[in-house]
């Protein structure tokens, strides 16, 4: 049985209404308290392996919580929004933007992803992993996209519905396979 432990990164400092995906943004000033509440949800469990994205708002939450080596994976990084990045969505001109909204799931970004795109990289990600029916426990620094990304691929929500559930910073989630 292999349990995911799925930990969201904590706030960032990008101004509201920047589109960031895999942009390194800067974290908050609240990123000690706020890694110090995640650190204490994973007090007292023991992990086969860790896993980060290499997006240092999540390897530096992996650093607080005692997980320096854990192993990076590209993988694992937030949709990338191409021409768009570190954009204040307001400010983007661009023409595809609208058809972008309107089908987000399949429609990429200019010069970036779609949902599906990132989709493809947490099933890629699942192929990658054996636990060869053992309870293991992995932990994953990940975003909010890739933990949506996650649920569809196991087929726990539809594209539409995972975006439909609030994934706060700091959060952690739990999925278990069988």
């Amino acid at each position: 049985m292999l349990h995911l432990y799925l930990v969201r990164h904590t706030s960032v400092a990008a101004p509201a209404g920047t589109c960031y995906g895999q942009t390194d943004v800067a974290l908050a000033d609240t990123f000690a308290q706020e890694a110090e509440a995640v650190n204490d949800m994973l007090q007292g469990i023991s992990f086969d392996a860790v896993y980060s994205s290499p997006l240092s708002r999540c390897t530096r939450l992996a650093e607080y919580c005692g997980f320096a080596d854990c192993t990076t994976d590209a993988r694992l990084m937030e949709m990338h929004f191409g021409d768009w990045e570190n954009r204040q969505w307001d400010d983007i001109a661009d023409p595809h933007l609208q058809r972008w909204f309107d089908a987000w799931a399949t429609e990429r970004a200019t010069n970036g992803e779609s949902f599906v795109d990132v989709c493809h990289r947490a099933s890629d990600f699942m192929e990658s992993l054996s636990w060869d029916g053992k309870e293991v426990r992995m932990l994953l620094f990940i975003h909010a996209g890739f933990i949506r990304a996650l649920w569809v691929e196991l087929g726990h929500y539809t594209p539409e519905e995972a975006f439909a559930k609030q994934v706060n910073y700091g959060a952690l989630e739990i999925i278990t396979i069988k």
